[in-house]
């Protein structure tokens, strides 16, 4: 009988790795984006903003990976605002992106003219 408590412990803990590690949410935003820019379609640009605001996505800081795309979004998102005329929300997204460098290369980034920040 233990064998099997053991065993059953282990399939839990699996699962809840499986949905610890994998998240869904930016994936929304992501396809709701590229939705954007492949049809143009300004529903798909404020889905995309709504989902980034509710899943708060702007804060994330751990990586950039396969499975976490919270900054690419905010990039996509900066685009989208700025070609669209909504400056302010285009300086909000491209914060999130700043402070993310930022962290993870504190003090490492030179800023040049047209505002491309590049490692030393």
């Amino acid at each position: 009988m233990p064998t099997v408590a053991i065993s059953l412990s282990f399939i839990y803990l699996l699962i809840y790795l499986s949905l610890a590690l994998c998240s869904y949410e930016d994936e929304l935003v992501w396809a709701a984006l590229w939705l954007y820019e492949a049809t143009g379609e300004a529903r798909y640009l404020a889905e995309a903003g709504a989902f980034n605001q509710e899943f708060g996505l702007s804060s994330s800081r751990d990586e950039v990976s396969w499975d976490n795309k919270a900054i690419p979004v905010q990039v996509l998102l900066a685009k989208s605002a700025a070609a669209n005329g909504a400056l302010a929300a285009a300086k909000t997204y491209t914060q999130s992106v700043v402070s993310f460098c930022d962290y993870q290369a504190p003090g490492q980034c030179y800023t040049g003219k047209g505002g491309l920040c590049v490692l030393l």
